[in-house]
């Protein structure tokens, strides 16, 4: 038991051999693995029941409808906005000024764009 406020918990010890390499030189060191044996409650019977498989006709098209979502992505490309409103408030508070700078969040999605894109879908 880890604690004396938790269940009591079935282990197996397995001892475990150091093993040196040919310069003799620890690889594993010795010691005992404590492996948690489940309660008979805990174990039952699975059914695995056979799963449809994809076609070859169907795999190359994921295939070519994974290569097209690929984008070129980096996340050095967009500036931490928490960030930007930290340093826009030292800045504000070494230039003395009341208010600070409003900081664009680039990460937040065009909401109005993809609106856009939504009304010229439904057209054609």
């Amino acid at each position: 038991m880890t604690k004396t406020s938790s269940p009591p918990k079935f282990i197996a010890l397995l001892p475990q051999k150091e093993e040196l390499d040919k310069e003799g030189v620890q690889v594993t060191p010795p010691g005992m693995h404590v492996i948690l044996l489940p309660f008979a409650d805990d174990i039952r019977s699975l059914r695995f029941e056979a799963q449809p498989k994809a076609n070859n006709d169907q795999i190359g098209k994921a295939k070519r409808l994974v290569k097209t979502l690929r984008i070129r992505f980096d996340s050095r490309n967009f500036e931490n906005p928490s960030l930007q409103r930290h340093y826009a408030n030292l800045q504000a508070l070494a230039l003395d000024r009341e208010t600070t700078e409003e900081t664009p969040d680039y990460v937040v999605p065009d909401e109005e764009g993809m609106s856009k894109a939504r009304r010229t879908d439904c057209e054609t």
